[in-house]
């Protein structure tokens, strides 16, 4: 399905994850907009997925990012205590707002 869906992306994102990544440790930094409409910036290859899908792909943060859909509304308080790219941070601003 994701072949059909993008079909000169994701196979060039894939020669990308498994040729050439794993030889050159070199990531490339690209600008994705995500399901909720923000841009941000990531690396690939572990942003690929956002790419692919404007969300992180794995069934874990699939269900993490339905859970904070449902339950956060505007004004509400979140706070993200990780490390990578800020996604969640991103989703959450576009869920409570800025303030």
């Amino acid at each position: 399905m994701r072949l059909l869906y993008q079909p000169i992306l994701y196979p060039a994102l894939m020669i990308f994850d498994y040729v050439i990544y794993p030889k050159s440790h070199k990531r490339i930094a690209i600008h994705v907009r995500t399901f909720f409409g923000i841009r941000m910036k990531t690396l690939l290859p572990s942003g690929t997925d956002i790419r692919l899908h404007a969300i992180k792909a794995h069934d874990s943060e699939i269900r993490y990012a339905k859970f904070m859909v449902r339950h956060l509304g505007k004004g509400e308080t979140y706070i993200d205590v990780g490390a990578h790219y800020g996604y969640y941070s991103l989703l959450s601003i576009a869920l409570v707002g800025s303030s």
